[in-house]
């Protein structure tokens, strides 16, 4: 993310957040944000992570930490496009399906906070088609997410790392 030239960087941890800290690698580049309320689900995260911005953004791009296959390649292309049209909702597409990351107007920062922690960001986008960007990527990563060891090993056999 630092090489993309995004200037602020965020890591919303939940769970165990205390001592995972120690363990992650350099932090000193990251805005550390906790999540007390992470048993709410991953909106709430977003929620926290908005909540403690240490300034006004003009939007955010949303990265799931259990997608490490996104090509680079792909974090420049979000990026050129959020810099042409940043209000919009961008998400990026891989053979017809929507994944992340996926960047978020600052216009909708209020609401997305307003909502219920149990809520889902579809339910926001669902209130806001006309602000919608559906952007084509050579990319499978960004369909894939880690939840499991054996979800590792499959990636990384298909797609060769």
């Amino acid at each position: 993310m630092l090489k993309t030239g995004i200037r602020e960087n965020y890591l919303i941890l939940g769970f165990n957040a205390k001592k995972m800290i120690p363990q992650l690698p350099g932090i000193e580049n990251l805005n550390i944000v906790i999540n007390n309320n992470f048993e709410n689900g991953q909106f709430s995260s977003l929620q926290a992570g908005i909540s403690n911005f240490k300034a006004k953004y003009c939007g955010l791009l949303i990265c799931l930490i259990d997608q490490p296959h996104i090509k680079f390649e792909t974090f420049q292309n979000i990026v050129r496009k959020v810099m042409s049209h940043p209000e919009k909702i961008i998400i990026p597409v891989y053979n017809n399906r929507g994944g992340h990351p996926v960047f978020i107007p600052g216009s909708l920062f209020t609401e997305i906070v307003k909502k219920s922690a149990k809520k889902s960001l579809r339910e926001v986008f669902s209130n806001h088609h006309d602000l919608i960007l559906r952007m084509e990527v050579k990319d499978p990563g960004i369909l894939e997410d880690i939840d499991t060891p054996a979800d590792l090993s499959r990636l990384e056999i298909l797609i060769g790392r």
